[in-house]
C-alpha cells in the first residue's frame, strides 16, 4: 500500500485514529484482493464440461471481478488520503479549502471535499 508511515506525519489524536483506521483497511483490502484473485485464477483452470456449469462460473467470476474492481478503487482512495494526511491537507476540502467537519471524515475517513462541494456524497 502506502510508502507513508506513521513517524512521517505529525498527528494529534483524530488525525492518528484515521490514519490507523487508513492502514488497516488498506490492509484488509490487500488481503481481499489476493484471495479473489487467487479464486478467479482457479475458476480459469478448470475444464468446460458442463454449460450450465460454465455459466454459473462466468457469473461468478463476473462478480468475483467486480469485487477486485471495487477494493482496488477504495485502496487508490485510501492511498490519496493517506499521501493528503501526510501532507497536512486531510481534512481540508480540495474544491474550496474549508475545513471538512469532524463528522465527515468520521463518515468518509478518505473524503476530499465538505458537505457543500459535494452534497451528494
Amino acid at each position: 500500500m502506502s510508502r507513508i508511515h506513521a513517524m512521517e506525519i505529525p498527528m494529534e489524536s483524530r488525525a492518528r485514529a484515521t490514519f490507523d483506521w487508513l492502514m488497516a483497511r488498506g490492509g484488509e483490502l490487500r488481503q481481499r484482493v489476493c484471495r479473489v484473485e487467487r479464486k478467479l485464477r482457479r475458476s480459469k483452470r478448470k475444464p468446460a464440461y458442463d454449460p450450465e456449469f460454465d455459466s454459473v462460473m462466468i457469473e461468478n467470476a463476473q462478480i468475483l471481478a467486480a469485487i477486485v474492481t471495487g477494493a482496488r478503487r477504495e485502496l487508490a482512495h485510501l492511498e490519496r488520503a493517506l499521501a493528503r494526511l501526510a501532507a497536512g491537507e486531510f481534512a481540508s476540502c480540495e474544491h474550496c479549502g474549508e475545513r471538512i467537519p469532524e463528522s465527515r471524515i468520521v463518515a468518509v475517513p478518505y473524503a476530499t471535499a465538505c458537505r457543500a462541494c459535494r452534497p451528494e456524497v
